[in-house]
């Protein structure tokens, strides 16, 4: 089969990745979010509860002067579908690499109402015994380790990079749709 030469060279350049450290971290979080954001309600099914009112201790409760709690929306599934996608690229660090895994799931999770990190630098040195810098050093290692490993699986003609090229760059792509450059 001859190719022309403008398709050997489409084929020899480079593919520019779709995932970069940026990106990746930015999903691991968003993961995180949507993690905890699920709802929970114990270890039983139902759980136990009654019909019966509280009982108001204190007159300003009674009328709304205690403390709010916030909830998060629960998540959509297409949310709880990224989030199973995200997080399973931690089987993307090497194996040996516990402490990266680690370190990496323990950032992820995000507060989904603020947006802030539940477990700083600092403390997840602290609940390790490492140093503060080895833990935002192994954290950058291991989004580089996922990056790779993502750009690794678009170069081989993954199933989900041919899926995500084709919702960018297909008919139906709302680039094309609005205009917008690619």
């Amino acid at each position: 089969m001859n190719m022309t030469r403008v398709q050997h060279l489409a084929a020899a350049r480079p593919q520019e990745p779709i995932y970069d450290a940026e990106v990746v971290q930015y999903r691991l979080e968003e993961a995180g979010a949507t993690l905890l954001a699920l709802p929970s309600r114990g270890c039983l099914p139902a759980g136990y509860r009654s019909n019966w009112p509280e009982v108001l201790v204190n007159a300003a409760e009674a009328y709304g002067y205690g403390p709010i709690t916030i909830k998060a929306p629960v998540p959509s599934a297409r949310k709880v579908t990224r989030m199973d996608e995200a997080f399973g690229w931690m089987k993307l660090v090497p194996e040996d690499r516990i402490n990266h895994r680690r370190i990496l799931l323990l950032r992820a999770l995000t507060s989904p109402i603020t947006g802030r990190h539940r477990h700083s630098w600092r403390s997840i040195g602290s609940m390790f015994g490492w140093d503060y810098r080895a833990v935002q050093r192994w954290h950058a290692e291991g989004i580089s380790w996922i990056v790779m490993a993502l750009y690794a699986q678009q170069c081989g003609g993954a199933e989900w990079a041919r899926v995500w090229r084709e919702e960018r760059e297909g008919p139906d792509s709302l680039a094309r749709q609005y205009g917008k450059p690619q």
